[in-house]
């Protein structure tokens, strides 16, 4: 979409068709990560140069997952919780320059399906995904990239799932 010209184009097609996948953007490139291919989850990473309208696929994620939470900053792609049969508290860590994924600290407590954005140098994950509506998550993380620790944060304490948040810099 062309803010400016307020108008739509089509860009190139996606490598493969996918729902329940992350997108981080850095540095003029949306990384799109995992996802479920129809059957189950994958551990794709595809990169999509917008200004060049191509794609590429890069190292696949050290496992198969679909509904993680996604940011980047300073040359790496952060990919936290999502689910591959149950839900998860792992973080990889992409590394751009080297094309390789690396394993960091777990997240305190498990994510799926919640809202996250980042502000600053911090990821932040709010809610997440439960057996029902009264089942939702109220756990609210944010990842100190610098420190490398997870740490939960103070706030909203009320269950949600599949949530968007926002940050206006």
């Amino acid at each position: 979409y062309d803010i400016a010209g307020n108008t739509w184009s089509t860009g190139a097609n996606m490598p493969a068709t996918l729902t329940d996948h992350a997108v981080a953007y850095y540095n003029g490139i949306a990384y799109i990560i995992a996802g479920y291919n129809g059957s189950g989850g994958v551990n794709t990473l595809y990169a999509n140069d917008i200004a060049g309208n191509t794609w590429s696929t890069l190292a696949p994620l050290p496992q198969a997952l679909f509904l993680p939470a996604a940011t980047a900053i300073n040359g790496k792609v952060y990919a936290a919780g999502g689910n591959n049969g149950s839900e998860l508290n792992t973080l990889y860590i992409y590394d751009i320059a080297t094309n390789t994924w690396s394993t960091g600290p777990p997240a305190p407590a498990p994510y799926l399906l919640g809202g996250y954005t980042q502000v600053g140098q911090y990821p932040y994950m709010v809610g997440g995904y439960g057996s029902s509506c009264a089942a939702n998550s109220t756990v609210k993380m944010r990842y100190d990239k610098i420190a490398s620790i997870g740490s939960n944060v103070t706030g909203r304490t009320r269950g949600r799932a599949g949530v968007g948040l926002a940050y206006d810099r």
